[in-house]
């Protein structure tokens, strides 16, 4: 029989840094993810991130595709035990091809090819599928969904290479969606979520009462989430950014008001330009966040900054560089 609610137990339990993540404000950790021991186990209500790529910026920073795998294999289980049980994980992927035109030198000694295309949400699916046989004794991690991100007004050069070519055999589809897979810890206790909420000193502003209608639990404006009741989101893409992959705000702004409540805490173990915490904040949730910077780097000043603008954090909000 699977574990209910009240016999949570403790996977790979560490020392931690701090006793609780206050609800009442965010959090940004310039550190890896790999070891996430500020938060607790079962204490997140939300993890929604996009996992960086194994090239980026025309730098490798890793050995091989398999160190790489092996490196979000271990922020993975970060994820799953500091996720509560019946609680998901969000995670935006999509295939990466290595430009044919890249610098040999840059992948030199790895296991990286020139032009090679790799399907990363099937390897990420394997990884969560691997975790889950790990953990079989606790929490299942469960598959729930593939949501489809279609990235309205996106193009590519792959047709228009195609048809310049004049060449029938060099097709290959323009490249307009990306993949958010859903994975949850174990089985959801609505019942169980929807009396603590609403017995809870917390929330007893919030009036949970009225969230069993759809209507009034997703949004205020009940038509602006009907276009998100089903698989496939179409939501347009940032375009500008001092980011090199950010997150569109539409995307994060869905993805947490569909998987979350109010005064939850959502977390981003990428961060980024900190777009899922700026989301968070604005729908009244706890947003915390992981950036691993590297305090030597150029870049590095810049990105708090722009995590600073963006979600108005101070030096005491931010676990800065000392």
């Amino acid at each position: 029989m699977e574990p209910r609610f009240d016999d949570i137990q403790e996977v790979d339990s560490k020392e931690y840094k701090s006793e609780n993540i206050d609800r009442d404000e965010f959090k940004v950790f310039f550190t890896s993810c790999e070891d996430m021991s500020e938060i607790p186990d079962n204490n997140v209500h939300l993890h929604f991130c996009s996992p960086p790529y194994f090239l980026m910026r025309g730098t490798v920073a890793y050995d091989s595709y398999g160190d790489y795998l092996n490196t979000m294999y271990t922020i993975l289980k970060e994820m799953y035990r500091t996720l509560k049980p019946g609680r998901e994980v969000l995670i935006n992927l999509s295939d990466y091809q290595v430009s044919a035109k890249l610098d040999e030198e840059i992948i030199k000694g790895t296991d990286i090819n020139l032009g090679e295309k790799y399907d990363c949400p099937s390897h990420f699916s394997y990884l969560l599928y691997k975790l889950n046989k790990q953990y079989a004794d606790h929490y299942e991690l469960r598959y729930r969904d593939t949501i489809i991100w279609r990235k309205s007004g996106s193009t590519s050069q792959r047709a228009g290479t195609f048809v310049d070519s004049g060449n029938p055999l060099k097709f290959a589809p323009e490249e307009v969606t990306e993949r958010i897979l859903v994975f949850q810890k174990g089985r959801k206790d609505y019942e169980k979520i929807w009396k603590e909420k609403r017995n809870s000193d917390a929330y007893s502003d919030l009036n949970f009462r009225t969230y069993d209608k759809f209507e009034q639990w997703a949004s205020t404006d009940v038509e602006q989430m009907r276009p998100y009741l089903q698989n496939v989101w179409d939501i347009q893409p940032e375009t500008q950014s001092e980011h090199p992959a950010p997150f569109p705000k539409k995307l994060a702004q869905v993805a947490i008001k569909l998987y979350s409540l109010e005064r939850e805490i959502v977390c981003d173990p990428f961060l980024g330009s900190a777009t899922t915490i700026e989301r968070a904040q604005a729908l009244n949730r706890k947003g915390v966040g992981y950036e691993n910077m590297d305090a030597e780097s150029d870049d590095t000043p810049d990105f708090v900054d722009l995590i600073k603008n963006r979600t108005g954090a101070n030096n005491s909000t931010l676990d800065a560089f000392q």
